[in-house]
């Protein structure tokens, strides 16, 4: 798979383009431990990653985000070496464990894998801050279009074999469950997040990966249909402004089984033509 990633990258590079990659990844503690061993396996957590661990919604859910890297291996390999370190930490511990699981409880919130996105050009420009009006931003819209458009057709890249995957992808608890993008919209697939004049940090936030999906696969999919979106000039549907789970949209729904997710897949075709020549 990291050949595969190499590929696409030299694809970026070819047009002079160069992304740069952060990633927020959330996970439970369950077990019967009390509010101090929670704390004490949170300042571990802290202590390894060199990073604040923030509450999230869930009952004893919380969440890391990185750096943004400009080497996309470095976020591989940040991704690896949490996971791997996370590993290490519930071996040490006996009454708590730290889950990636999608969906660990029925009726609270399940946990992602949030990949945000931008493009620099060969000075370290973000092209996502240009025009402040997002909309009229060509290469944004066509990078937002891309990976809606191959979403479906690719999403067993994202959930593998595990049905459990799917359980997340429920409108109760601000998951993603269609086709869809917005602004600051926590309810799509794609959110653009704020991004204020002075900071000029405009990027693409993918809502759709759980926190245990498989970041190779992951990032090679962002990267594979970002691209298709420039190449192809790929315009995105409408904006969504409200709660994207609401009927009046009329949204594909994003596959919520492993049946349709493998007879829709054809991710290795759209790769091969784009890396066919490399």
């Amino acid at each position: 798979m990291q050949d595969k990633v190499s590929k696409i990258l030299k694809k970026f590079h070819e047009n002079s383009l160069y992304p740069g990659l952060g990633v927020e990844i959330e996970f439970y503690i369950l077990g019967k431990g009390s509010e101090e061993d929670v704390n004490n396996i949170l300042a571990q957590v802290s202590n390894t990653t060199k990073l604040e661990v923030q509450q999230e919604k869930g009952y004893r859910q919380y969440e890391i985000a990185s750096d943004v890297y400009y080497d996309v291996y470095d976020l591989i390999n940040f991704v690896k070496n949490f996971q791997r370190n996370i590993r290490e930490i519930n071996d040490l511990n006996d009454q708590l464990e730290i889950t990636f699981n999608p969906k660990p409880y029925k009726d609270d919130y399940g946990s992602g894998m949030h990949i945000h996105m931008s493009l620099l050009d060969p000075y370290g420009i973000n092209l996502f801050n240009s025009l402040n009006e997002m909309s009229q931003n060509t290469m944004l819209m066509n990078a937002i279009g891309g990976i809606l458009m191959l979403l479906n057709q690719s999403l067993y890249m994202l959930t593998g074999d595990d049905e459990s995957e799917f359980e997340r992808f429920n409108v109760c608890y601000m998951s993603p469950t269609n086709i869809s993008w917005g602004k600051n919209n926590r309810t799509t697939a794609v959110r653009i997040p704020d991004s204020h004049p002075c900071s000029r940090n405009r990027r693409i936030e993918f809502r759709v990966p759980s926190a245990q999906s498989e970041i190779l696969s992951v990032v090679l999919f962002v990267l594979t249909s970002t691209f298709y979106g420039i190449k192809h000039s790929v315009k995105p549907l409408n904006c969504i402004y409200g709660n994207a789970h609401n009927d009046m949209y009329a949204l594909q729904p994003i596959h919520k089984n492993l049946k349709d997710t493998k007879d829709d897949f054809y991710f290795w075709k759209i790769f091969e033509e784009i890396c066919s020549n490399i």
